[in-house]
């Protein structure tokens, strides 16, 4: 997350093309901004299944959609008090709902 609280900044993995994670350059958190802005947004996990039919990717699955990617799963990471820091996002290349896998986020 940047400094102002508002906008999400990519810290990348090597599976996502370039030209995606520039375009997400300062991603708006909001209640409509993509699985991982939406999970910063709502403090908890986003689990979008389909990208092109889901509303939280309305205004961007023009970005990812020519890419192959169509799923995409969010985790808030948040800090000791509770604060979100950022999120973890998964991106699949077919569309996956959450009973696909099971994943188990523990606290320490």
């Amino acid at each position: 997350m940047e400094n102002d609280g508002r906008h999400l900044q990519p810290f990348v993995s090597s599976g996502l093309p370039q030209e995606y994670i520039r375009d997400l350059e300062r991603l708006p958190i909001g209640a409509k901004a993509t699985s991982c802005g939406t999970a910063a947004y709502l403090g908890r996990r986003v689990i979008v299944s389909n990208i092109a039919t889901d509303p939280l990717w309305a205004d961007y699955k023009h970005l990812i959609l020519p890419y192959g990617f169509q799923a995409c799963w969010s985790e808030p990471i948040k800090s000791n008090t509770g604060q979100v820091l950022g999120t973890f996002d998964l991106y699949f290349t077919e569309a996956r709902p959450l009973m696909s896998i099971a994943i188990i986020f523990t606290k320490p």
